[in-house]
């Protein structure tokens, strides 16, 4: 055998290993902006993707001392290429229709990982096979063979993963990273055989992927500002007339999620409702001259609160640096207002700091609906009351409904916080309808001694309170916090 026809074919089962990591990594935000970023997401993609390569190894070991030749395998690298290429220009089409269709969470994002990963995955697991039996010339070096191409394979993941997670994502977009990984899984086809169909393809893809950037996305009414890819999510950011008023307002999504919005003209102006009921704080413990914010994303209410409280120091936990950096950028944050930012976990920072709070706003999510669950446990809400000094106050945004099916989660984080702090205020920031999941504010106070004079400011956000029977729940825990079960029967 040919000693340069063999490094060809190291060099093929390494960017294999590579490919398959890279769409793995990819996979999250591919999916994200139409399913959330929760367990049920990535459980998803890597249940299939496995799944899918064992398929191919096995179908792979069963045709391969028939099939396995240099030419197959350029072939199936050719017909991987041109389905990533085509995951690319149509997935948005796909997640929409699998988005729309009458069926739970869990439910949806499972199809859409069959229908994403499914077939590159079983392509990309058909290789290695057929590499080893090109390798093996006898039955006395198979046992090394073998050994040497799946380590080969194997290392070939590691840097697919770490180049994904740590340079690609940060970099690039993801129609651009697509796009490149058809073209190396095309070029690799071509390592083993060139032919005028890989060749072609390259040259369509190129021309393909030119015109689509030359399409324009976004809807007439919203005029799109940037698009940045970050180590945490895919951040958009657009401007758009408020409905009623007219009135510019900057928005930011985060994997195609609202996180935030600020009035162009007016940029420390709370536009988004729930982000008012903050101010609540206020009047639960009127003396507030520190206070943590966790969760930053466009700094809506940090701007907000420096404003009203000029002299207070104000801490805000951030996990994402890039936020920052946006905030600063295109939603008018001034970093020399007393504000302290801190870019890490929220749970890391309690548990290295010292300092006391007299109020701390809660605003972090790990999707659309659910809460990282380790913000959510007894044990992460006995730190911040722990952190609180004797009259503080936590103000936390949760989405859930009342009543109903889809309350399961704020009855169980209702009654963790009352398992910590003596007195638990439940206020509904949208809708009359307690049935209907919406935006809905835990207010923990530590002192008992409630205030006995109400602003005009807090009175209208006081009217929302929600006084009706709220069910016992069990308490979760760091050992048990299912939070996206709540929501697997959400459509």
């Amino acid at each position: 055998m040919n000693s340069v026809k063999e490094q060809k074919l190291e060099i093929v089962v390494f960017l294999t290993g590579a490919i398959v990591m890279v769409l793995e990594i990819l996979g999250t935000r591919i999916l994200s902006p139409y399913f959330g970023s929760s367990t049920y997401t990535w459980t998803s993609i890597i249940g299939i993707i496995m799944g899918s390569l064992s398929l191919g190894y096995y179908w792979g070991g069963k045709t391969a001392d028939k099939q396995a030749s240099y030419e197959t395998i350029s072939k199936i690298l050719l017909l991987t290429g041109i389905y990533i290429f085509g995951i690319n220009i149509g997935k948005d089409i796909l997640l929409s229709f699998i988005q729309s269709l009458w069926l739970t969470l869990l439910y949806k994002v499972t199809i859409a990982s069959v229908a994403i990963f499914t077939v590159p995955s079983v392509l990309l697991g058909l290789i290695t096979p057929y590499a080893v039996r090109i390798k093996i010339d006898n039955l006395k070096t198979s046992g090394e063979v073998v050994g040497n191409l799946y380590a080969i394979s194997t290392l070939g993941s590691i840097v697919g993963t770490f180049i994904t997670g740590f340079y690609l994502i940060p970099q690039y977009g993801i129609s651009n990273i697509l796009t490149t990984l058809s073209i190396v899984t095309i070029l690799t086809s071509a390592m083993n055989k060139i032919t005028k169909e890989n060749k072609a393809m390259i040259i369509l893809i190129f021309f393909t992927h030119f015109v689509i950037k030359q399409i324009p996305t976004m809807d007439a009414k919203q005029k799109d500002i940037a698009n940045i890819e970050t180590q945490y999510s895919n951040v958009r950011i657009y401007e758009e007339k408020e409905r009623g008023t007219g009135k510019a307002i900057r928005k930011m999504k985060l994997d195609n999620q609202n996180a935030s919005a600020m009035y162009v003209d007016q940029p420390t102006k709370l536009q988004v409702p729930y982000t008012r009921y903050y101010d609540l704080a206020f009047y639960y413990n009127y003396d507030i001259t520190k206070a943590l914010a966790i969760g930053g994303a466009a700094y809506s209410y940090p701007k907000s609160f420096t404003e009203r409280a000029p002299n207070a120091q104000l801490d805000v936990v951030e996990i994402d640096p890039k936020l920052t950096e946006i905030a600063t950028n295109y939603f008018s944050l001034d970093l020399s207002k007393n504000i302290s930012v801190h870019h890490e976990d929220a749970r890391v920072f309690l548990n290295s700091s010292t300092d006391k709070y007299d109020a701390i706003f809660m605003d972090a999510f790990s999707s659309h609906r659910t809460i990282p669950a380790h913000l959510t446990t007894k044990e992460f809400i006995e730190n911040m009351y722990n952190h609180l000094t004797d009259n503080g106050v936590v103000v936390t945004n949760t989405i859930s409904s009342i009543n109903g099916n889809t309350s399961g989660f704020f009855e169980a984080e209702y009654n963790t916080y009352k398992a910590v702090f003596p007195h638990v205020f439940v206020f509904k920031v949208n809708t009359s309808n307690n049935k209907l999941i919406q935006n809905i504010m835990l207010v923990a106070v530590k002192n008992k001694d409630l205030p006995k004079e109400i602003s005009v400011e807090a009175q209208e956000m006081l009217q929302s309170q929600y006084l009706g029977t709220i069910p016992t729940h069990y308490i979760l825990t760091d050992d048990y916090a299912p939070i996206e079960s709540f929501y697997r029967n959400v459509e």
